[in-house]
């Protein structure tokens, strides 16, 4: 009949069906590309690996054989390249600008093009600052003044301050500080004597609100937390010095500029800096109270050397403790199976 001999609709199958593979439940799926690509793969790293692990067989036999050899020959190397390594290329860096901000970064672009010729700007005074100060005490008074002039007269005549200072002033040769010796005309520490015999008398002269040239006082850069008398108004120049004298201050300052001249100004910045520390540890053993801070463009490289150069006898003393924990933890009693040799040599290495 013709429903016999037509078929289904439901045994029809389309081209792309036919096409399609069959998979019966159970069989996996082998993806071919993939497995040809990981053959390549695998046959790549076991080619990479034979002269790796033939290198590393010979090495194990030949320290097996020669064992003293071998562990005198590992240290005489790593000894040889950390020679060779600090006597070539080996730099300490002590910048701050470098170890400690991101590079590059868009800060450090910045400051190098200010600093550039490019952008206009002057290249800025290296600045030097002295605090004194009695660790929170008041400091007003002719003791104090006192030792303000003993600072500057230290920093004008620390060797090389004149030919430094000449960038700035070829006749006076004198370098911008700033400190209540301005008060008295040129820091003149004699003129200050024969005017200023009782403490009431130095505080009304460093109360003024104008240097002896006339150019106003901005407390704040020559004393640390002055105290004026409140109840009085102190934005008007012309007040009687009665008005606006000080209370107490807890500490001086003493600001130098030095011309940006590199050569020049760091000799001079060292010695000056080992002169003024000698005079701290001299006030500090006079029991008076008398501190001194110092921070200068250099300083924190000074620092962070001095830092460094006193940290590496801590060096010897770690590869020695380190050397006797490997030699007792791997050492036997037994001239083949001890490694105290292999753990010292390890030390040497990581050193």
């Amino acid at each position: 009949s013709s429903q016999q001999t037509q078929p289904s609709s439901n045994s029809k199958m389309t081209r792309e069906e036919e096409e399609q593979p069959s998979f019966t439940a159970g069989t996996p799926v082998v993806d071919v590309e993939s497995t040809k690509q990981f053959k390549r793969w695998n046959d790549f790293t076991e080619f990479l690996k034979r002269p790796l692990l033939r290198g590393l067989v010979f090495v194990a036999k030949t320290s097996a054989t020669y064992p003293l050899y071998t562990i005198i020959s590992c240290i005489s190397f790593s000894l040889f390249i950390s020679v060779v390594g600090m006597a070539t290329n080996y730099e300490l860096e002590t910048d701050g600008n470098v170890l400690w901000t991101p590079v590059p970064s868009l800060p450090v672009k910045h400051g190098d093009w200010v600093a550039s010729e490019e952008s206009g700007f002057p290249t800025p005074p290296r600045p030097v600052q002295v605090i004194l100060h009695r660790s929170g005490n008041d400091v007003l008074g002719m003791a104090g003044a006192n030792r303000v002039f003993d600072i500057v007269d230290l920093i004008r005549t620390t060797d090389g301050y004149g030919d430094l200072c000449a960038l700035y002033d070829d006749v006076s040769k004198e370098c911008p500080i700033v400190s209540v010796t301005r008060f008295w005309p040129g820091h003149n520490r004699t003129l200050f004597r024969e005017e200023v015999k009782t403490d009431e008398e130095a505080i009304y002269a460093m109360s003024n609100l104008t240097f002896a040239n006339g150019e106003p006082v901005s407390r704040p850069t020559i004393f640390g937390f002055p105290v004026p008398n409140l109840s009085k108004n102190l934005t008007n120049a012309k007040l009687p010095i009665e008005d606006v004298l000080l209370e107490s201050a807890q500490s001086y300052f003493v600001q130098l500029e030095l011309p940006p001249n590199p050569l020049l100004a760091e000799p001079y910045e060292l010695d000056l800096t080992n002169n003024l520390f000698d005079l701290k540890d001299k006030w500090e053993r006079d029991g008076t109270g008398w501190v001194i801070e110092l921070n200068t463009q250099r300083s924190f490289d000074d620092e962070l050397t001095r830092g460094i150069s006193e940290d590496i006898p801590l060096m010897v003393v770690a590869f020695i403790l380190m050397g006797t924990f490997c030699a007792v933890t791997l050492g036997k009693c037994h001239k083949v199976k001890s490694q105290a040799l292999l753990g010292v040599g390890a030390v040497v290495t990581i050193i």
